[in-house]
């Protein structure tokens, strides 16, 4: 600079700007549903930004769970948080779900892409069915039979008691 005198300072003046213009989605993961394609019985997922890729840091989050695999939302759809882990509070019901971030970094700007994270619950048993058997039998051999049904999830195994004795019941 150079003052009314005629005086000029030698010495610049030095700036540093940086320009940050985007928020990329977080890197996510689920502490509670870990496997996409497994179903899980926790109604209550819980959610943590595993990695953010931004030049000014994240400012929070805007979130939102639905049965959509490609939402993307925003600070009227979504909820905000600064927290990283984040547990959803609403009891979920059976199904398919999908977890839905974006970021809303330091310097202003809230992501226009989003994470998505599918995860499953279910909460209802599986059915089983016995075939009848008669009441009673002259041999100490048969063959018992059985099925099962689970509608979500599918049948992961059986458990099977056997009791002898006359007062088996129970």
């Amino acid at each position: 600079g150079e003052d009314n005198a005629g005086n000029i300072n030698d010495e610049p003046a030095i700036f540093t700007i940086r320009i940050d213009l985007k928020a990329e989605p977080p890197e996510i993961i689920s502490t509670t549903h870990p496997n996409p394609e497994k179903f899980y019985a926790n109604t209550n997922p819980v959610f943590v930004v595993d990695k953010v890729n931004d030049l000014s840091g994240p400012e929070g989050f805007y979130y939102i769970v639905d049965k959509e695999p490609e939402t993307i939302t925003d600070k009227k759809t979504g909820r905000f948080t600064n927290e990283t882990t984040i547990t959803i509070p609403e009891k979920l019901e059976d199904g398919e779900w999908y977890f839905h971030i974006v970021l809303k970094d330091q310097a202003g700007n809230t992501g226009t892409k989003a994470s998505h994270y599918k995860f499953k619950i279910e909460t209802n048993p599986p059915e089983a069915h016995i075939e009848d058997l008669p009441e009673f039998m002259a041999t100490d051999s048969f063959d018992v039979k059985w099925s099962g049904f689970d509608k979500e999830s599918g049948v992961n195994c059986f458990t099977i008691e056997y009791k002898e004795g006359e007062n088996v019941a129970g």
